[in-house]
């Protein structure tokens, strides 16, 4: 299982002092609560408990806790169906999705039995109480509804008697939805795990106060990580605006499955949606039908028509209708979003303490001295560059440091702070894991990378440029060198150290003074005789920097001089294709290298020409009138049904010798 966010117990600032004492007094009598599926499986004959998770449980030494679950069906005096969670080291929000099932062949002979389950954190000497909830097995045994959700935790006496199902606090129009886990990074902030439910307090373009709409505990968290729970950003299988060619790359992942799926904006028809999904070693692509009252079906399938995306899914989920299989997992996400700081307490401050960060490795050279791998406050992992105090003035290390905090977006590298008091001069950056994309080609994972993914590894450059050129930036020395890569090989656009804003001058141009030294290889013509730097030149960078991806880092013009590759250029020579290029991709690169620059493409374009590059115009949909079985009855609405997923059973559950193991949250060993 991956590891999973914990919360320190900290809370938002509060405005109004009377609720302030109203937390507080709450805070004492809550035991947290934990998260619960219990039903009845007919088929063989067992009351089953799937435990989740828990939050906010209490614990005098939340560092030091290691909550576990302890059930038993009362009366029990010998403890015969006592069964335990694994502990969790380190957390008082603890995650689990475990499965304990006990035997009930005649389910009318238990009704008055009673489902105890008690909270304890194991220690070296015993185990501490946290919290109790208990239910008559009449509430979940048939003709009885599964119980599922929030359940709060009580103290001794109120929890043998009691449960209660928490229901989400808060207006519709504040809710939101997590869509990926957030581990806080200081007191103000909160924990949220993906699906999480929470209500806006206050928005920003940074980070939100939120409020959790089960446990009512308050924190900032990225507003990266939310989207309004009424938005159709707010669905895991929702991908907005992405083209065809990045569904299908998507979806044809090695790891995607039969049936992986995702609904995206359609490009051919704006204002509608797409259907693409995984059909075997292939992808399928289905249009989304708009129909009247703000209905929906696709197009050809024999389905009733839906009021909603989401109840089209669910229905698919169940019956294929035309598709050639049932709907089975959301495609994940692409890429996970970065904190916009180093934590919500840092936002303001690009000035910190150089004392808080510790060198813990050499990742590389860059321009004007080392890069360091760091642990910032001995939590977050950092990219720390130095500067070379023989090389560059402190007043170009701040431009660098300007050009990065006016410039956010997903491809380009995230600055954190600075260090400008003592030297060496520090910049933090977000720690790419992969390094520099010229290092990563050469290495063994970079070697065995194919032409789609390199293709893709531009794709990113691309986009990332185009913010830039967007904004009215030129970059001056974009090559591979000078790109990181990250998890799932994401590419990012780094060292900015030559940026510059353009969009001041009528014609977005950088006149260079006194520059005696440049990359001659990746330097467009008109730079190298004129001292001219605009996004134009960056274009012609970017030529050269994807005849980089594609040779595996291979030097441009191998075997030449620099003096031989000025001379070459001027006569009008062009870098011959590299082996195993497309003619596709190197037309690509040859526009990118014409003589005059008006005549080179935008980066705009690039982005689309690239990320739709393996995909052959706009092939035909599938019509789902092919694939229609009459037996499963389409144009009926779905029944409902209970869907029960077996979890992970803990070996030895009855056991006393407890193994404690990582919270589940990212906790330390």
């Amino acid at each position: 299982m991956a590891a999973r966010p914990s919360q320190p117990n900290s809370k938002a600032p509060e405005l109004d002092p009377q609720q302030a004492a109203e937390k507080r007094a709450k805070g004492k009598r809550s035991h947290g609560f934990i998260k619960l599926k219990i039903f009845y499986d007919a088929a063989p004959s067992e009351l089953v408990v799937q435990v989740y998770e828990a939050r906010d449980l209490r614990a005098n030494n939340p560092t030091k806790a290691s909550p576990y679950v302890k059930m038993y069906l009362l009366p029990d005096k010998n403890k015969k169906t006592k069964k335990k969670s694994t502990p969790r080291k380190g957390t008082v929000n603890p995650y689990w999705e475990q499965e304990f099932r006990w035997k009930l062949p005649d389910p009318a002979e238990n009704m008055q039995r009673t489902l105890e389950l008690t909270l304890w954190s194991k220690g070296t000497v015993g185990s501490d109480f946290m919290g109790r909830t208990s239910m008559k097995l009449s509430e979940v045994l048939p003709p009885q509804q599964p119980k599922e959700g929030w359940f709060e935790m009580y103290d001794g006496d109120r929890g043998k008697h009691e449960y209660k199902v928490m229901e989400a606090i808060g207006e519709s129009h504040q809710r939101y939805i997590a869509l990926f886990d957030y581990n806080p990074r200081c007191k103000q902030e909160m924990l949220l795990r993906q699906d999480d439910v929470v209500n806006m307090l206050q928005d920003d373009a940074d980070w939100c106060l939120v409020q959790n709409a089960i446990t009512q505990s308050e924190g900032y968290v990225p507003s990266s990580f939310i989207a309004m729970a009424c938005n159709l950003e707010s669905e895991v299988w929702f991908f907005g605006k992405i083209t065809r060619g990045k569904a299908e790359k998507l979806l044809m992942n090695p790891m995607r499955k039969h049936g992986c799926f995702l609904i995206r904006e359609s490009e051919s028809a704006p204002g509608s949606y797409s259907l693409s999904m995984r059909d075997g070693d292939s992808v399928r692509h289905f249009r989304v039908q708009s129909l009247e009252d703000d209905a929906y079906r696709l197009q050809g399938s024999p389905s009733p028509p839906f009021h909603s995306l989401p109840e089209l899914v669910a229905f698919h989920r169940k019956k294929k209708a035309g598709l050639t299989t049932t709907l089975k997992d959301a495609c994940p996400k692409e890429h996970i979003p970065v904190a916009p700081d180093l934590s919500y307490g840092e936002k303001d401050k690009w000035e910190i303490d150089r004392s808080e960060i510790e060198l813990t490795g050499v990742l590389g050279q860059g321009q004007y001295g080392e890069v360091y791998k760091g642990l910032w406050r001995n939590e977050v992992e950092v990219a720390v560059k130095t500067m070379k105090e023989d090389t560059a003035t402190s007043e170009d290390f701040l431009l660098e440091v300007k050009s990065m905090k006016d410039l956010k977006h997903t491809n380009l590298v995230q600055l954190y702070a600075v260090c400008t008091r003592g030297a060496p001069l520090f910049i933090i950056t977000e720690l790419m894991p992969s390094g520099a994309c010229l290092d990563f080609l050469h290495s063994k994972a970079g070697q065995e990378l194919r032409l789609p993914k390199l293709v893709d590894m531009s794709a990113d450059v691309s986009k990332g440029m185009s913010h830039l050129e967007i904004n009215g930036y030129i970059h001056r020395d974009l090559a591979a060198r000078n790109i990181l890569v990250g998890l799932e090989g994401i590419c990012k656009v780094a060292d900015f150290g030559f940026a510059r804003l353009v969009k001041d001058d009528p014609n977005g141009v950088f006149k260079a003074e006194n520059l005696t030294k440049f990359p001659v290889r990746w330097t467009a013509p008109e730079a190298m005789a004129l001292n001219k730097y605009s996004i134009k030149s960056d274009i012609w960078s970017f030529g050269i920097l994807i005849s980089e991806i594609v040779s595996y880092g291979r030097k441009p013009y191998h075997g030449l001089s620099n003096r031989e590759v000025v001379q070459k250029l001027d006569e009008g020579f062009r870098m011959p294709k590299p082996a195993g290029c497309p003619d596709g991709l190197y037309k690509i690169m040859l526009e990118c290298w014409k003589t005059e620059p008006v005549e080179r493409p935008t980066f705009e374009s690039l982005v689309f020409r690239l990320e739709d590059f393996f995909t052959s115009g706009e092939a035909n949909y599938t019509d789902p009138k092919d694939f229609v079985d009459e037996s499963e009855e389409p144009s009926k609405p779905a029944a409902e049904e209970t869907t029960n997923v077996r979890m992970e059973q803990p070996e030895d559950a009855a056991s006393d010798d407890d193994t404690t193991v990582d919270g589940g949250d990212g906790a330390a060993e």
